[in-house]
């Protein structure tokens, strides 16, 4: 299990292959998403949610936001898109 950023944030995986999951930590939402992907070969999202102002001053400082301003209407803080395929044996 992963470290929580903040109470104040979540990350939701979905996508067209996906019913909607959330996770308090970017690790297990990212092996989600990376699970998800290969099972479906479809790609998949991991939305960054942040609930306030707080919640996103920790994300800025994990390194998760590449836009420091905060816009408390965004439904959606950062969106990572996870597209993994099976490359097979490599001899």
């Amino acid at each position: 299990m992963g470290k929580q950023v903040h109470k104040d944030v979540e990350f939701a995986v979905g996508g067209r292959a996906a019913k909607q999951q959330y996770f308090k930590s970017f690790e297990d939402a990212a092996a989600t998403a990376l699970a998800v992907s290969l099972g479906s070969g479809e790609a998949v999202n991991i939305d960054l949610l942040c609930w306030s102002k707080a919640g996103f001053q920790a994300a800025v400082k994990a390194g998760f936001v590449t836009d420091d301003s905060y816009d408390p209407d965004a439904s959606v803080t950062q969106r990572f898109v996870v597209k993994a395929t099976d490359q097979g044996k490599i001899p």
